[in-house]
């Protein structure tokens, strides 16, 4: 029996859907096509530590990009980081997060295997396809050209 094709669907923008012109030798794509983006698994307030893993607010994210560094003050446990990061997988180098509240759209590039993890829906996890330089994500959420 004959395996049923799938629908190749274009990983380009149509042009009517374009917002403006770019360089000839560049191309429209849909985010979709380079990152799968997604969130983490939720910890509750109550799983907040004072010492552990770091756990990553929009505030800290700010701070990271921003500063390169943090001084954290959440964290939770190893046992349960180690058990999130086995059922739902954790950011790895090159992947980006972008904040989702208070100061929207800062983003931070993965650039090390340290653990931490972060508080879903306040941080978009952008997990890299390995199609796009991650730093042209990073620049293009820095510029204005994407908010307008």
């Amino acid at each position: 029996m004959a395996k049923k094709k799938e629908a190749i669907v274009s990983p380009f923008v149509p042009e009517e859907e374009q917002p403006y012109p770019i360089p000839e030798n560049w191309c429209w794509t849909y985010i979709g096509n380079c990152y799968e983006v997604t969130s983490s698994k939720r910890v509750h307030k109550e799983d907040w530590k004072d010492s552990g893993v770091p756990f990553y607010r929009t505030r800290e994210l700010v701070k990271l990009s921003e500063n390169g560094y943090v001084d954290n003050e959440l964290f939770i446990a190893n046992e349960l980081y180690e058990k999130l990061v086995a059922d739902y997988g954790k950011p790895k180098i090159g992947d980006i997060l972008i904040s989702g509240v208070g100061t929207i759209g800062v983003p931070l590039i993965v650039k090390e295997n340290a653990p931490f993890y972060f508080k879903d829906g306040n941080i978009i996890w952008f997990q890299c396809k390995g199609i796009c330089l991650p730093e042209y994500i990073f620049y293009l959420y820095k510029s204005k050209k994407l908010y307008q």
